[in-house]
């Protein structure tokens, strides 16, 4: 089998209002995806869908008329393209899809298949009031949802506690309440330091204040990514270790290229 093709189709979603994201000072005014298609030589097609994929046409023919089968090595070719260009991981989404298909087995399964059901929870991304955000938990409640995430405002985090206290009085004490730290870098919108000495003091006096709660409330400190130095990540690690902290890595940092997942398979991981 040989990937014949990828096409591209990139969509645009017109958001009025804008979308105020609590960790981007510049509103979101749509919201770009772009649906990878991956055609094989032996009519397999398999799709995958995420960031923009800008600028991947000059390096499609680094993977056409290779096994799509070969993810380690097509996961190694995507990662260094990353170095020099885009993050064209949605093309290694449509590349396990492939594999699924032709083994007959849901990629979850190629991955360990630990569960077959997940919990959902409500993700709030935008920045409200106290009032406002827990009318927002209430309306998630009613909906079905058990957990909510709350995203703390690296500008005025005291408002985003009265936010999440606010909704733990609205939702009662069984209802899990998240509160995430994980985007306090800058964005290409914001001149201000990304996790500086007063960023880190602030998820400090976060974590202190919410984790006196830690039974009633998680504290998210996802992976903050490649624009935050190892060193920033693993002092605000370090803050604070009484509060519960989960981090949630990509699928490639927990089952290694060159692992095996699947007789005759190596792992490479959608991100």
């Amino acid at each position: 089998m040989k990937i014949g093709s990828i096409r591209l189709d990139r969509m645009r979603l017109p958001l009025d209002p804008p979308f105020n994201a609590a960790w981007d000072p510049v509103p979101r005014r749509h919201f770009d995806a772009t649906l990878v298609t991956v055609h094989t030589d032996e009519g397999v097609t398999g799709y995958g869908s995420g960031d923009t994929m800008d600028g991947f046409e000059r390096y499609e023919p680094l993977f056409t008329g290779r096994d799509p089968l070969a993810i380690a090595d097509h996961v190694r070719t995507i990662e260094s393209i990353g170095f020099h260009a885009g993050r064209y991981w949605p093309l290694e989404a449509a590349l396990w899809d492939i594999i699924g298909q032709v083994t007959g087995q849901p990629v979850s399964v190629l991955f360990g298949g630990a569960t077959r059901r997940l919990p959902a929870y409500a993700s709030f991304g935008a920045a409200r009031s106290p009032h406002d955000r827990a009318q927002a938990a209430l309306a998630a409640k009613s909906a079905g949802f058990t957990a909510v995430k709350i995203r703390i405002d690296r500008t005025d985090p005291g408002i985003s506690l009265q936010a999440v206290r606010a909704t733990r009085a609205a939702v009662g004490e069984e209802f899990v309440i998240m509160a995430d730290l994980n985007q306090w870098w800058r964005m290409a919108g914001d001149a201000s330091p990304a996790l500086d000495r007063t960023s880190v003091r602030r998820i400090a006096a976060v974590r202190g204040r919410v984790g006196q709660q830690r039974d009633q409330v998680q504290v998210l400190t996802e992976r903050a990514g490649p624009a935050v130095g190892q060193q920033q990540r693993q002092r605000i690690r370090a803050l604070s270790g009484h509060v519960h902290q989960v981090d949630q890595l990509p699928v490639h940092e927990r089952f290694p290229v060159g692992q095996p997942v699947q007789p005759g398979l190596e792992g490479g991981g959608v991100e």
